[in-house]
């Protein structure tokens, strides 16, 4: 039999007595649960909301606060505000700022660390939001909540490259030959700026100077020379009986028999001496280096070609005329046909002549004189007749005697006399008549000398002597004769490099005349330099230095290595301290050469923007801090050691670069030296090869003008603009043609440039500095080079006495717009 167990069975009905309502009981605690769930989240969210939107609110006032940096610490906090207030909250509240919570300070990228101090490269900012509700928390607890954000937003460090234009118009406000004229030409500039500019080079270079330069025409007037005009002064001042004919002084006495070389040797040592010594104490160097200021005298003095000949001679007098040839007879000698031989000739002579003759025979006392000289045609040739008549003197007739009677008594005479033949009398008749023709002829011929010609002669010599000779010699005198024909004078001028005379205007005979007046900048006519030929003094000698600028060495041709004392690299350069800034940054002093203009204002300019960087970056680890280098640009003539040159590399060192910038200086007036394109190319390949990675790259180039040199070929530039899409290509010139200046490929060399840095994320700024900047050209450069938004045509022009704080503020609204970034 099998067991099994009792199968159990569950009753459904049995369990509902013991356990009622257990599902409505959870579902109470799951919903309650749930409710506190869905409370605590809102609460939570809430909280979460604020703290989201406060640091939304903390990050745009710290990124706009870092804009501010440069302006301290009242417009950084206001920025702040004004962005946190636009930021609402939970309730629409604005976010909660306090201006104590607005901290400048010093942000260590290498760290991550953000450390406070009264100027730095960072901001940091915290906004709150106080007494927000709770939704359901109130009901078990606190009723509101507060909340807070914190965000730092700091600068990005820049590698800033300063690109100066030191082309030989960087002087060209202080130039004392016509920059003045050019200056007060320009609209909105007070009267005497240009003076005033030029009186605070002199005070630099001289120590101040008074009076005119000394005027080597009025000079001359004024010791009671005439001068037909003020270019014949050197050659009076030279002449036999000039000025220096009774010096006393035998260096300087000219006399009559010098040559040209020997005048010149004794009158450039008297200018050299007694003026430029006498007058111009405080000029170097010193006047033994003669060469040098010759090279000076040359460059002033008005040359000419003396060509003024010697007088006429006295007028000849006038040839005596003379009387005819005796007449000739011998054409008429008709001889014997058959002469008769001697038929009985003496067979025997006398043996016995008388031997004692008469020894004194009676001569006859009335001899027959044969007026012409003998029988036979060799011999007849008549004698001279003799005149007689009164002095040349006189006013009475000359008369002659006749010849007819003597004529016809000769020839009758040789008709009887001779023998053997006889004179065909129709042909004697024939020579008769011709020979008293001429003889009439002669006859009225010299009564017409003696009376007419005679006469006019004495008349023409009185006037000579006495009118002609005085006024020529007078009129010579005031050319610079005697001596005459005197060449070109002054005598032998040096030749420069380019194979003509240094002047300081177009006066022509060969000159090399600096670009007095520079015509990029003004249209003044050449006469306004011509002016200050023949003058030597302060005025002139600076134009001279300003020529030669920075680097040119008057005379290198003839082996002169002295440089003007202008130049900062010359010996003799008077340097001066300034103290720069402003209440801002705080002032330092700095040691400059001489103040040209507009340079000079370009310097103190830069010197204060690095003092702005330096604020900025005070604290700043250099390796994070602003890098500033100096790129300085002229020719780009490697043969002439002429090239853009780094003067700063890239460096946190702000002293050394404010230093280089002090030191700034243009290069001479010679060749086209705005090598724009070439200093563009330097600056980038130094940025390239030594800019940090992280860092914004700024290139700002500063030019008083427009470019007239590129370092591209034609060829390089063409087939870059060619491939430029549009809009950029607009901004490009034609080519069209290759000349200056009418074409402007010159300008698409820095245009060119531009564009490929900005390609790189580079920005690329221009401003220009002075009266001759192009401020179309300025803005194209802007807009390739991602500046516009700073403003067109940045231009520090206008009144030069407002260069530098112009240019100034310019530089500043550069450094004070950053690019700024949310580092925490």
């Amino acid at each position: 039999m099998s067991a099994t167990a009792p199968r159990s069975s569950f009753n459904r009905n049995s369990l509902s007595p013991r356990r009622p309502g257990a599902i409505a009981v959870l579902t109470a605690i799951v919903l309650v649960v749930l409710l506190v769930c869905v409370a605590a989240a809102i609460d939570i969210g809430a909280i979460v909301l604020v703290r989201t939107q406060l640091q939304s609110a903390s990050d745009s006032a710290a990124l706009a606060a870092a804009t501010q940096l440069g302006y301290g610490q009242v417009a950084v906090a206001a920025e702040a505000t004004s962005y946190a207030n636009h930021n609402k909250q939970l309730g629409g509240s604005s976010a909660e700022i306090d201006p104590s919570e607005v901290n400048i300070g010093v942000w260590d990228r290498t760290t991550q660390t953000f450390t406070t101090a009264d100027h730095g490269n960072a901001v940091r900012v915290t906004t709150r939001g106080t007494n927000h509700g709770y939704f359901f928390a109130k009901m078990a607890g606190p009723q509101t909540f507060s909340s807070g954000a914190t965000a730092i937003a700091s600068a990005v460090p820049r590698d800033i490259v300063l690109v100066v234009d030191l082309s030989g118009s960087m002087n060209s406000d202080t130039e004392p030959a016509w920059s003045a004229n050019a200056i007060e030409g320009q609209s909105g500039v007070p009267a005497g700026t240009g003076d005033a500019l030029l009186s605070t080079l002199y005070t630099d270079l001289y120590g101040g100077i008074g009076g005119s330069d000394f005027d080597l025409a009025d000079f001359v007037t004024s010791n009671g020379f005439e001068l037909a005009a003020p270019e014949y002064a050197y050659a009076v001042l030279t002449m036999d009986e000039g000025p220096l004919s009774t010096h006393p002084n035998a260096n300087y006495k000219i006399n009559p028999g010098d040559g040209e070389a020997t005048r010149k040797a004794k009158a450039f040592r008297w200018l050299r001496e007694q003026i430029v010594g006498g007058q111009m104490s405080g000029a170097n160097p010193p006047i033994t280096q003669t060469a040098y200021w010759d090279h000076y005298l040359h460059y002033v003095l008005r040359p000419i070609t003396h060509s003024v000949p010697p007088p006429d001679p006295p007028p000849a007098m006038p040839t005596e005329p003379q009387p005819p040839s005796p007449p000739n007879y011998g054409p008429c000698w008709v001889p014997d046909p058959d002469p008769d031989p001697d038929p009985d000739p003496d067979p025997d002579p006398d043996p016995d002549p008388d031997p004692d003759p008469d020894p004194d025979p009676d001569p006859d006392p009335d001899p027959d004189p044969d007026p012409f000289g003998g029988g036979g045609p060799l011999g007849a040739i008549p004698k001279g007749v003799d005149w007689y008549g009164v002095s040349l003197g006189s006013n009475q007739a000359h008369v002659p005697v006749s010849t007819t009677a003597l004529q016809g008594a000769a020839i009758a005479g040789l008709s009887l006399g001779t023998t053997g033949g006889y004179y065909d009398p129709s042909c004697v008749s024939a020579v008769d008549a011709a020979y008293d023709t001429a003889y009439a002829n002669y006859q009225a011929a010299w009564n017409h000398w003696h009376t007419v010609l005679i006469p006019q002669w004495q008349v023409a010599l009185q006037h000579y002597y006495n009118v002609y000779l005085p006024a020529y010699i007078a009129e010579a005198k005031k050319k610079g004769s005697p001596p005459y024909s005197r060449g070109e004078l002054p005598p032998n001028p040096p030749l420069n490099e380019y194979s003509k005379v240094d002047r300081i205007a177009n006066v022509g005979f060969n000159s090399y005349y600096f670009n007095n007046p520079n015509s990029d900048l003004t249209n003044l006519p050449e006469s306004v330099p011509a002016a200050h030929v023949n003058k030597i003094g302060y005025r002139t000698y600076t134009q001279f230095q300003a020529d030669f600028g920075r680097n040119l060495k008057p005379g290198v041709m003839s082996g002169l290595t002295e440089l003007c004392p202008l130049s900062a690299q010359s010996p003799y350069c008077p340097f001066h301290s300034e103290a720069v800034g402003d209440a801002d940054t705080g002032y330092e002093t700095f040691s400059f050469p001489p103040r040209e203009q507009p340079i000079h204002a370009a310097r103190r300019s830069l010197i204060r923007a690095i003092k702005i960087i330096k604020k900025w970056n005070d604290g700043v680890p250099s390796a994070v801090a602003d890098h500033v280098a100096v790129v300085g640009f002229d020719g780009d003539y490697p043969s002439l050691g002429m090239t853009p040159s780094i003067l700063m590399p890239l460096t946190g060192d702000y002293n050394s670069a404010m230093n280089a910038c002090a030191l700034l200086q243009p290069t001479g007036d010679k060749l086209a030296t705005t090598a724009m394109e070439a200093g563009m190319i330097v600056s980038y390949a130094h940025m390239q090869a030594n800019g940090r990675d992280f860092t914004d790259k700024l290139v700002i180039v500063l030019s008083d003008g427009v470019p007239n040199l590129v370092r591209s070929s034609a060829g390089t530039i063409n087939a870059y603009v060619s491939g430029v899409p549009a809009p950029d290509f607009a901004q490009f010139y034609s080519s069209d043609p290759l000349s200056w200046p009418n074409s402007r490929y010159w300008f698409n060399g820095p245009l060119m440039q531009t564009r490929m840095m900005h390609a790189d994320k580079y920005k690329v700024f221009a401003v220009g500095l002075g009266f001759g900047a192009d401020s179309e050209f300025l803005n194209r450069i802007a807009t390739l080079g991602g500046t516009s938004s700073y403003g067109s045509g940045l231009q520090a022009g206008g009144d030069p006495t407002q260069y530098e704080n112009n240019l100034t503020q310019i530089l500043k609204d550069i450094i004070y717009r950053p690019t700024v970034r949310l580092v925490e």
